[in-house]
């Protein structure tokens, strides 16, 4: 070991005394805080118990926000319930010197219901006592008033209640009282702010039909995403297309393409005509860093037909007795809503038999864009297997393709949904004018409601120039002691969907110094069709394209690499279990989707990580499967850019169990493909002391094997002739729940937890040992790139009792990339145990945990912890 350079430092008396004054003030303030972070928005989202607690997700921010003398009220919301019940959810942040002496909520001429007169509420600081008061006393109004049974309510803390109320008025004027010392403080909220109300929409009522009686889906907004792709319209594709259906009945949409006869040719003749009478729009200016753009709006409340607007629309179909108009017989908002047997004026109820209505929007100006996208609210009605619905897209106006809905057996109605329509390759090769059209033909033999149209907006995408050549960042730092002095790279997992917004996330994962992002492609859900044995919307992308635009672009423009996660989330599909092996439509469809993300961030994204954890319970796939699917997704990618990297999907531990499974992929095949061999050492029930007590001290467990237990992989690597391959450790951290009872008693992780400043430690003491002890030689390094898991704190989902029962049995690698959930959450009854999962840089409510401040240092040493706050 090389002696250590020391250096003199001379500093006057004052300046140590000011130093040890700071270093205890910060000292006396952490042991301040309770062990348990609060919940809420600004807390961790998990309270470690609660005797009521709020089942109203965290808002991306306050809807009303009012602030006096430090103190900061912020109401997050209401809903009113089935009951006719209405639940309020405030925050109270105390920044004044003086601990609260009680909040009082106005209640007014309510009916108050919960938390109970007299009760005890759980906070996320402490326990509060409840009292319900009247016009006598303090505050001297009808409130709900929680009188804090602890210390420290003071300099920063914040604390969220929430009450239950009926004969709720939103119009009415809630005082709201604060004492704290001699300090008394009224705020006067008006809750008719629109943003406030969280309530989901109610179902509309369909109007009547013929029997049989139609199907009502449970109502709530919900965005469905479809990406069309040119291989989706290929014959073999569309003949292998499953016409299973979901509970309702209604086949799942599948790819259409059609060509126009004559009558349809003469209508778009019309409108090129009409096109080149006009004059030409400017197109709109995308956003510096954000490229998505609103090309056409509108809500119908207007005669869209005539807005003068970039989308030039024809709805006359000759022959037919009714076509595309708006109405008022059903709408999502305002007054009006279009329906393809709306016009001639008086609508009827139901759409006649053996209808053709198609509704045409011709734009220009959209050469040289990289996507467009069609996005709308839909609430749909079909009949009989004769009723169809598509939404189709067409570059010169003859040829159309995209999706289609088509009836069943039964009247099947769809509520209120969003949907996002995405074509990135037209959108690519378009020659300036694209055609929309929404096409509706009624069967012979019943009548139903059809589809309703509202809110439509047409989206283009023009990437950012801080974007282009994205794929080739490698961020990296100068770390000493690194094998051959080589750079290596700090990354950071963070989620696609999170609750702060993109600014405030972006700001911290920079301000972190953060490097890379390994970033997970989730598909959106599809709940209004079940997803049976193959694929129900054969080989489409559910990837929101304009969400993760939106966050890559950011992150190229702040100069962060992404590397992109493809698992079993970025499918929308049911048919594949854990262990079970990946059938050969279910690899087809992945590489497709994984050929159609390398090909759409073609210059954004350069490296992708095959799979999660693909040894671990939760996510394991056969080895000999795995292999197929390693070798046809890194051909498909090749294919696309011969210049990605594909990286081995990341073991679940770093221990002998994984390092068999290393060996069976091997086995499996002749030659698995990829570029980057991926892990992920977390502590491990194997590595235990004489005590048998777990080893979580990475000084300890990383050792336990000589150099490290990387080396074993290594082994593996070079006698199957990929030695020296790069290695990336692409998930490593510690859940700092410490003391938390829902994590403390949850058998299967408690071994493992720790404060948050053993976090911190183990993040510089882990860094170290991987970047410097792993080498391959004395000048190669081995492990060169570290993502920290995670990005902030959340929850997760675990059955407590069942994991703890394999761990006992057999050594258990348990995963912290195990079934998070983000706030606002429920458990199923497989996994019912929600947990803190405090893994993260930052609290629940953004604050910078000590994690974060050795994150950012390193490979330096921070002197002193100063908690940031960075509002979302």
């Amino acid at each position: 070991m090389k002696p250590q350079r020391k250096t003199t430092f001379h500093v006057s008396i004052q300046a140590v005394t000011l130093v040890l004054i700071g270093v205890i003030a910060l000292w006396l303030a952490a042991a301040r805080q309770p062990a348990t972070q609060a919940s809420g928005l600004f807390q961790s989202p998990l309270p470690t118990s609660d005797v009521f607690r709020s089942p109203l997700p965290p808002p991306p921010a306050f809807c009303l926000t009012l602030a006096q003398d430090g103190y900061v009220l912020g109401f997050q919301g209401f809903v009113t319930r089935a009951d006719g019940s209405a639940l309020l959810s405030y925050q109270v942040a105390a920044n004044g010197r003086q601990d609260v002496s009680y909040i009082a909520f106005g209640t007014g001429n309510w009916t108050r219901l919960t938390p109970a007169d007299a009760s005890l509420f759980k906070g996320g600081l402490g326990d509060y006592r409840v009292e319900w008061t009247r016009e006598r006393g303090n505050p001297g109004f009808p409130s709900i008033k929680f009188e804090p049974q602890f210390a420290g309510y003071n300099q920063g803390a914040r604390d969220s209640f929430t009450l239950v109320v009926t004969d709720f008025a939103v119009t009415a004027a809630v005082p709201i009282e604060v004492k704290a010392g001699g300090v008394k403080l009224t705020f006067t909220l008006r809750l008719d702010d629109p943003q406030c109300n969280l309530t989901p929409r109610p179902a509309v009522t369909p109007a009547p039909t013929s029997t049989p009686t139609p199907t009502i889906a449970a109502s709530h907004p919900i965005t469905q995403v479809y990406v069309l792709a040119d291989r989706l319209f290929v014959p073999e594709a569309r003949a292998a297309a499953p016409t299973a259906q979901g509970p309702e009945d209604l086949p799942a949409p599948v790819p259409v393409q059609l060509t126009a006869d004559d009558q349809l040719r003469a209508r778009v003749a019309q409108l090129d005509r009409t096109a080149r009478a006009q004059a030409p729009m400017a197109i709109q200016e995308a956003q510096a860093t954000s490229g998505w753009s609103q090309y056409y709006a509108t809500d119908f409340e207007s005669n869209f037909l005539f807005d003068g607007g970039p989308c030039i629309w024809d709805n006359y179909d000759p022959g037919q007795p009714r076509w595309w108009e708006r109405d008022t017989q059903r709408k999502w908002s305002g007054s009006y809503a279009i329906w393809p047997a709306a016009h001639p004026a008086p609508a009827p109820n139901q759409y006649p038999n053996n209808l053709t209505a198609n509704l045409i929007c011709r734009l220009d100006n959209m050469a040289g864009i990289e996507n467009m996208l069609v996005e709308f609210k839909m609430w749909l009605q079909l009949y009989d297997p004769g009723d169809k619905f598509s939404v189709l897209f067409s570059g010169d106006g003859v040829n159309y393709r995209g999706i289609q809905w088509t009836g069943s057996n039964n009247i099947v109605t769809i509520d209120w949904s969003t949907y996002r329509i995405y074509y990135p390759e037209l959108a690519k090769t378009n020659t300036g004018t694209v055609y929309i059209m929404w096409s509706f033909q009624s069967g012979a033999y019943g009548q139903a409601g059809g589809p309703w149209l509202d809110d439509l907006s047409i989206q283009r995408y023009d990437m950012p120039t801080t974007s282009a050549n994205c794929e080739n960042l490698d961020p990296r730092v100068v770390v000493p002691g690194v094998p051959g002095g080589s750079m290596v790279s700090k990354g950071l997992n963070l989620p696609p969907f999170a609750e702060d917004d993109l600014n405030g996330r972006l700001t911290r994962v920079q301000q972190s110094n953060t490097g890379w992002v390994r970033l997970e492609f989730i598909a959106a859900a599809e709940p209004r069709v079940a997803t049976p044995p193959g694929d129900p919307t054969p080989h489409f992308s559910r990837i929101d394209l304009k969400s993760y635009d939106e966050l890559v672009d950011g992150l190229c423009a702040k100069g962060i690499a992404v590397l992109g996660l493809l698992d079993q989330q970025t499918l929308n599909r049911s048919d594949w279990q854990p262990n079970q092996p990946i059938s050969d439509d279910y690899r087809d469809h992945f590489t497709d989707v994984a050929a159609l993300l390398s090909r759409y961030y073609d210059t954004r994204i350069g490296a992708w990580e095959v799979w999660n954890e693909p040894d671990f319970s939760g996510s394991r796939v056969p080895p000999a499967s795995y292999a197929l699917l390693l070798r046809a997704t890194f051909e498909r990618l090749r294919a696309e850019d011969a210049g990605d990297r594909v990286a081995f999907g990341g073991l679940g531990s770093a221990d002998p169990l994984a390092r068999d499974y290393l060996i069976q992929v091997y086995d499996s095949t002749t030659s698995p493909a990829y570029d980057v061999f991926a892990l992920h050492p977390y502590p491990s029930t194997m590595y235990r002391y004489w005590d048998n007590r777990l080893m979580v001290n990475p000084q300890d467990y990383l050792h336990y094997e000589s150099p490290t237990i990387v080396k074993k992989f290594q082994d593996v690597l070079t006698a199957r002739g990929h030695a020296y391959k790069s290695i990336w450790a692409t998930e490593l951290g510690w859940n700092s729940a410490a003391g938390s009872p829902p994590a403390q008693n949850c058998a299967a992780i408690n071994e493992a937890l720790v404060t948050r400043w053993t976090q911190a430690s183990y993040l510089t003491k882990s860094f170290d040992i991987l970047f410097k002890e792993t080498g391959w030689t004395s000048y190669l390094p081995g492990v060169i790139k570290i993502f920290w898991y995670q990005y902030r704190d959340t929850g997760a989902c675990i059955n407590c009792q069942a994991a703890a029962a394999a761990g006992g049995a057999q050594a258990f690698a348990w995963s912290p990339a195990w079934n998070v959930l983000a706030p606002g959450a429920t458990c199923p009854p497989e996994r019912p145990n929600l947990v803190d999962w405090w893994f993260g840089l930052y609290q629940g409510d953004f604050v910078s945990k000590p994690a974060q401040a050795a994150f950012g240092c390193y490979p330096r040493t921070c002197s002193a912890y100063l908690p940031l706050l960075l509002r979302p």
